[in-house]
């Protein structure tokens, strides 16, 4: 089981810069008012509290405020939501109100269905990216097939980025904890002419890790993520909208496991029938002390998991009266390698990986 050590924030800075960017100087006092909140629950833009489905909308706002910036943190505020983490990603479930899918076998479609900018990803390990400047996330609850496909029979978790803006903006955010993690994202947004604009935002962010890795002496459980975002939008005509996205992350992490409880007199059997070799626990386990602390692990070899994520999509939007006709054209590219010791532990004998890729 992996240990995980709670993150206190020790500094967060957030800089915007925006045309015409005043702050308002009026008392909150006088202008308090509940947020309206616009969502695509049903494919059309709807305020959250006229649509009928269970559903948790995180604005802008919100997510900068709680400090979200990856799948996992969603956690913290859908309490019906539930994101494992194994450190492979093929085998990282999602479930809403405790339905979702355990097999983890790549051509299987999750139950839970995680949609980004409107286009489908194929798997959830491949859905584990940073939310860095994102617009909204809506996590609906309960079946959604007819509206998102067969695939959503459990839910959808439905993530919207930002829309390149009217006028020039940018933002510029860092954040330092107590645990050795830093992250930095910016961005920037503006119009080219009367009828293009354009956004571009990045982000990058390294956590060393919490677990001392004893057979091999290096810091595990840690990992590294960088990425960037391009979109660009066009109002070829009064009618006619077309906005291309170009998107591509990096994700490598370093996934280590813990003794939580271990029998003084357990023994890890090895080589082969007829003659198999027992390796005490002061052998496989040295200088290790078992339990829910515990931040000490040994394995022969360091795992890895590395994967990168590019995707392209086509949106082309076109009014016809009171509707609007829309084509979303998607590509998405996932590269996944993942290695592990497969015994678990400081093995004298050498290493048994495995390796899955996808």
């Amino acid at each position: 089981m992996t240990t995980l050590i709670n993150r206190h924030a020790l500094l967060v800075i957030t800089i915007v810069l925006a045309a015409g960017g005043a702050l308002p100087t009026s008392a909150f006092a006088q202008d308090l008012a509940l947020e309206e909140i616009v969502v695509t629950a049903q494919k059309r833009a709807e305020s959250a509290q006229d649509v009928p489905v269970a559903l948790t909308a995180l604005s802008a706002q919100t997510i900068e405020n709680l400090g979200i910036s990856s799948m996992g943190d969603l956690t913290q505020v859908s309490s019906s939501l539930t994101i494992g983490d194994s450190g492979n990603r093929n085998q990282n479930p999602v479930s809403l109100r405790g339905v979702g899918t355990y097999s983890f076998a790549i051509g299987v479609e999750p139950s839970v269905s995680i949609i980004i900018d409107e286009v489908p990803v194929a798997t959830t390990g491949q859905a584990f990216v940073n939310l860095a400047d994102v617009e909204r996330v809506e996590v609906l609850r309960g079946p959604q097939s007819t509206l998102f496909g067969k695939n959503a029979s459990a839910g959808v978790i439905n993530i919207v980025t930002k829309a390149p803006a009217d006028e020039f903006e940018g933002f510029v955010e860092a954040q330092l904890t107590d645990d050795d993690f830093y992250r930095v994202a910016g961005g920037i947004s503006a119009p080219i002419s009367d009828n293009v604009g354009f956004r571009l935002s990045g982000y990058y962010d390294d956590f060393e890790g919490n677990v001392l890795n004893t057979g091999t002496g290096n810091d595990a459980n840690g990992s590294e993520s960088q990425g960037v975002r391009g979109k660009l939008q066009i109002d070829a005509t009064d009618l006619l909208t077309l906005t291309l996205i170009g998107e591509y992350n990096e994700l490598n992490q370093s996934p280590q496991t813990t003794f939580r409880q271990l029998d003084p007199d357990a023994g890890f059997l090895a080589g082969a029938l007829p003659e198999f070799l027992v390796i005490p626990a002061s052998v496989f386990a040295a200088g290790i002390e078992a339990g829910e602390e515990n931040t000490v692990g040994a394995t022969t070899e360091d795992a890895i998991s590395e994967s990168e994520d590019s995707s392209f999509s086509l949106k082309i939007e076109y009014d016809i009266g009171e509707h609007t006709l829309t084509s979303v054209t998607g590509y998405r590219e996932w590269d996944y390698v993942q290695t592990g010791d497969l015994d678990g532990i400081a093995d004298p004998f050498g290493p048994a990986m495995s390796v899955n890729s996808g």
